[in-house]
């Protein structure tokens, strides 16, 4: 903007950038009403509020231009200071100036005699001696000064009579009152930049953590840009009005601010790096591992510091991820086993009683490729069936699922997952499965319930020592439903 009105300032800047901002202005509030029509999203009434305040400022532009002058006035003006510029050109050089001697003076009277005797008088020779009618020269001292100095007074008078426009802008802008751009600023500026950046900072924070979460970093990066732009946008109209000191000003902040985020750690205790923790147990071995996800620097950072797995090999690995683009750290948990169920006397290790904590019964129908589930957990309401292949329809208590799940796909589900509202009723979920061949129409997986309640320390060990001994600046999380994981297989 300071570039353009540098190269070509025009009093008319402010009013291209707003009709600009209007026709960006309804572009965006189309795609925002195509969003609350077909996608039921109605969070863009930052936007509405643009709009109106950016047609506002439209109509102020465009009322602004009634002050201007006509066209005929305003040639009539230029064609009087072109004249006036005429008449100076003809101002005579200094040396011009000059009166002529009594030797000069003779030698012309001199001369104009020789002529006259020479020629004979006729109707246009002059009553009184001189030089032809039409060349007789008057001196500057009478009429050509006294001319002159009027032509330079009365330009002068308009001058200071007349407004001025403003540095190098048009001439006929003199006319547009100078006082509307604040009008329009308070209409564009203060609402609306206070507006977007609440917006564009909480959406910003908001989505800080999704590259933990292993999704796609481009979409809190979009969203910078475009909250960025956005937030200068409403301003545009009077950036080119803005003096060096503040691009500079914010040319200092930037480098400083690029100095600091490339020297600073990352996290701090402030800003903390959420790391996804989960503990599984086999129900019928009793062997338990403890799980950390995250980008593998930082989670072999945080698990070097827990007692439990010092000495324990720590297994990497980011196939089979949860999480895509995150690596899962696994070690022995056998010193940190979890005590989710509270059904053993103290003094009895827990794993003596793993199996205890899920029960359930699989029932096949004979010749088909049905199947029946009974599964209770205790001191659970979250569990799950996997399958090792797909299943093409399942009931559960004689119930079809909602139809705001949505329908079944056609390569079938891999995993149910079950939640009750009590702690007592049993689920019976009926499943049906396509057969792979005559030989093999059975179906093999696990059955999976979680534990979440850690309220009381010691319930889940190994996320208390988590909590107790991970560095200040990581944050621990549940990776899936639950905080603890137990299953047993089966075979159909």
């Amino acid at each position: 903007m300071a570039g353009a009105n540098f190269a070509r300032p025009s009093a008319l800047h402010r009013g291209y950038s707003l009709f600009w901002l209007f026709i960006i202005a309804w572009g965006i509030s189309v795609a925002n009403t195509v969003f609350e029509d077909r996608f039921r999203i109605a969070a863009g009434y930052v936007f509405v509020f643009f709009h109106s305040a950016v047609f506002l400022a439209s109509f102020v532009a465009l009322s602004e231009l009634f002050a201007l002058p006509t066209k005929a006035s305003f040639a009539q003006r230029v064609h009087d200071d072109h004249e006036i510029r005429d008449h100076l050109v003809n101002v005579p050089h200094a040396d011009a100036l000059i009166s002529p001697s009594r030797d000069e003076l003779n030698a012309n009277d001199n001369e104009d005699e020789e002529a006259e005797a020479q020629s004979p008088p006729t109707e246009t020779t002059p009553l009184v001696g001189g030089t032809p009618a039409g060349t007789r020269r008057t001196t500057f001292a009478t009429t050509y000064r006294r001319s002159i100095s009027a032509i330079i007074n009365k330009a002068r008078s308009n001058e200071s009579d007349e407004k001025q426009p403003y540095e190098y802008e048009q001439l006929w802008s003199a006319n547009l009152p100078s006082w509307l751009w604040s009008l329009q600023f308070l209409i564009l500026g203060p609402f609306l930049v206070i507006l977007i950046g609440q917006h564009g900072l909480t959406l910003v924070a908001s989505v800080s953590q999704t590259g933990a979460d292993g999704s796609s970093l481009l979409v809190p990066y979009l969203m910078t840009a475009f909250f960025s732009i956005f937030l200068l946008l409403p301003i545009t109209p009077f950036t080119h009005r803005v003096t060096h000191h503040v691009p500079m000003a914010l040319l200092t902040v930037f480098i400083a601010t690029l100095v600091y985020n490339l020297a600073a750690p990352p996290f701090s205790e402030s800003s903390r790096y959420k790391i996804y923790f989960q503990q599984t147990v086999d129900l019928d071995t009793g062997a338990t591992k403890v799980h950390y996800a995250g980008l593998q620097e930082y989670v072999q950072r945080t698990i070097a510091e827990l007692p439990s797995a010092a000495g324990k090999e720590i297994e990497c690995t980011s196939r089979g991820s949860l999480r895509s683009g995150l690596t899962t750290c696994s070690y022995d948990g056998s010193d940190v086993p979890p005590n989710v169920v509270k059904a053993l006397p103290d003094g009895i290790p827990p794993q003596n009683g793993f199996s205890d904590w899920l029960h359930f019964n699989v029932t096949r129908a004979k010749g088909e490729t049905k199947a029946r589930f009974e599964i209770d957990a205790k001191e659970s309401r979250s569990c799950a069936i996997a399958f090792d292949k797909p299943i093409s329809s399942f009931t559960v208590n004689g119930n079809q699922p909602h139809e705001r799940f949505g329908a079944i796909p056609e390569a079938g589900l891999t995993k149910i997952k079950l939640y009750r509202r009590d702690w007592t009723t049993p689920w019976k979920v009926d499943v049906q499965w396509e057969a792979d061949s005559a030989a093999n129409t059975g179906i093999d997986g696990r059955v999976l319930c979680s534990w979440d309640d850690v309220n009381t320390p010691g319930t889940i060990p190994a996320y208390d020592e988590g909590l107790k001994y991970s560095p200040t600046w990581v944050a621990l999380t549940k990776l899936t439903s639950g905080l603890c994981e137990g299953r047993k297989a089966f075979k159909a």
